[in-house]
């Protein structure tokens, strides 16, 4: 009896073994990279996101030109082709520091400190500014199919929302260091300080989707077995939803190279990282 009682303590220390194992190795296993493809010429200043307008086929690069939190003007908005080339340097500006952006109906919504400015698409004329009281920080933008804006402040840990080209006001709070939004049909995936949730835009309802050790989730994207997310200490990462990992592909590790708000581009398997005070985007594949 002593014996059978034995094997069968041998068999399950074995299996757990064999678990421990296979978890193990899922974690070592790193199915995508990303491989570098070019860059553009460093006159995109203080380079912050880069949203892909797929009508025109081209980029909208947003440059803050100085300091993140500046009122001075000195902002702009430049179109960069595919192939890293500079098609209009400063097709729209006089914006302070420009940083998230999305479009909805020809309109280009970029946030600027504490208002959003609205663009004309076609054109790069200014439509108007909408001022968002009690703003701090005024980070990354999604825009749901009815037009609703969902903006990131950093700094007050929250989401506004903006309907109609004006606000309405805080749409959820106590979001620690808010920032990279990614919206996809009801649910609205929010990064932030450690954390990727994701929020049911219906019901407001959180939930948890990875817990790992990042100053800020600044870029975020989701792809069919995870989300790729940046940090803009100069971090790209893979989040492996399916096997519950998250790995760094991508490390710049000088202080004057970082990576903000990037743009993904599926059809291509094309990522582009603006690199904030290197002036540029990079385009890589992922792999």
């Amino acid at each position: 009896m002593k014996k059978a009682v034995f094997v069968i303590f041998l068999m399950g220390l074995v299996l757990f073994s064999c678990k421990n194992t296979q978890k193990a190795e899922q974690a070592r296993f790193k199915p995508h990279k990303l491989v570098y493809v070019t860059q553009s010429p460093d006159s995109l200043l203080t380079s912050e996101s880069v949203y892909y307008d797929k009508d025109k086929d081209l980029l909208f690069v947003s440059c803050i030109n100085g300091k993140p939190t500046d009122k001075d003007s000195n902002g702009y908005i430049s179109q960069v082709s595919l192939s890293g080339k500079i098609i209009n340097l400063k097709w729209a500006s006089g914006l302070n520091a420009p940083k998230g952006m999305g479009i909805h109906n020809n309109k280009l919504y970029v946030t600027d400190i504490d208002r959003v400015a609205i663009i004309d698409v076609n054109t790069g004329n200014l439509i108007k500014f909408v001022n968002v009281k009690g703003a701090k920080f005024l980070n990354d933008i999604a825009i749901d199919s009815a037009g609703n804006v969902y903006i990131t402040d950093s700094q007050n840990n929250l989401i506004y929302m903006l309907q109609n080209d004006s606000i309405v006001g805080v749409w959820l709070d106590s979001l620690p260091v808010a920032n990279g939004l990614y919206l996809d049909g009801d649910t609205l995936y929010v990064g932030l300080k450690n954390k990727l949730i994701s929020v049911n835009i219906k019901t407001k309802q959180t939930r948890t989707i990875a817990e790992y050790k990042t100053p800020m989730i600044d870029g975020l994207k989701k792809v069919s077995d995870g989300f790729i997310t940046s940090d803009w200490y100069g971090k790209t990462y893979f989040v492996d939803t399916k096997n519950d990992t998250v790995y760094t592909m991508l490390y710049f590790p000088k202080q004057n190279k970082n990576i903000a708000d990037f743009e993904y581009i599926p059809e291509m398997n094309l990522l582009i990282i603006p690199t904030f005070f290197d002036n540029r985007v990079e385009f890589y594949k992922f792999q």
